[in-house]
């Protein structure tokens, strides 16, 4: 099978504008920078597949800003977030879920490129509500074993504050044709479905 049509396969197997809470906490003002202080706050999180909707009435043209390229409407994807937790002395992570602190709603559509999908989410970061389209292109097929498929997702992001100039959503993601939900990948060892990282920019 050509690797972009596995991979599409592996995306679609199984199976109003409010924001999903990733968090549920009230939104912290950023204090004014000082003197080597960042303008930014970063997040690194792991996510979860826990529900898919085939025939999804949430995930319209007009939401998402794309429409389906060939099927009957646009998938529907809700993931699980979790923190994770990160060795000081070499930066490596030593836990992939350590917390369970929120949720992701998000819409996946084909382009008329091979091996690429339109990608659109709203969620809430620190209670910030977030939002942004962008698209994942598939890196690597039968990667690092047979019916893996190994991906990277980049959408810019808007934020509803006006503490913040915008963002950038970068993941590093991994989809299986035998496990499509869960923490657990089949074959086992493996980290799904993404490694994500949230950069949210503040004005100065």
């Amino acid at each position: 099978m050509h690797a972009y049509k596995a991979f599409a396969a592996a995306v679609r197997v199984a199976g109003g504008a409010s924001f999903v809470g990733l968090c549920g906490c009230t939104a912290t003002p950023p204090a004014p920078p000082g003197a080597g202080d960042s303008y930014e706050d970063i997040f690194v999180l792991r996510s979860e597949r826990k529900e898919r909707i085939t025939q999804s009435s949430w995930c319209s043209k007009e939401r998402a800003g794309f429409a389906p390229l060939s099927a009957p409407s646009l998938l529907e994807d809700r993931f699980n977030f979790w923190s994770v937790e990160t060795r000081i002395a070499d930066g490596r992570i030593a836990n992939t879920h350590a917390a369970n602190i929120g949720e992701l709603r998000g819409c996946l559509g084909g382009t008329d490129k091979a091996g690429v999908l339109n990608f659109y989410l709203e969620t809430t970061v620190n209670g910030l509500a977030v939002s942004g389209k962008g698209d994942c292109t598939l890196v690597l097929a039968d990667q690092p074993e047979k019916n893996m498929y190994v991906s990277r997702c980049t959408v810019p992001l808007k934020v509803t504050s006006d503490a913040y100039v915008g963002g950038l959503l970068v993941t590093s993601s991994m989809t299986t044709n035998e496990a499509t939900f869960g923490l657990q990948t089949n074959p086992p060892g493996y980290t799904q479905v993404s490694i994500a990282t949230f950069r949210l920019w503040r004005k100065h």
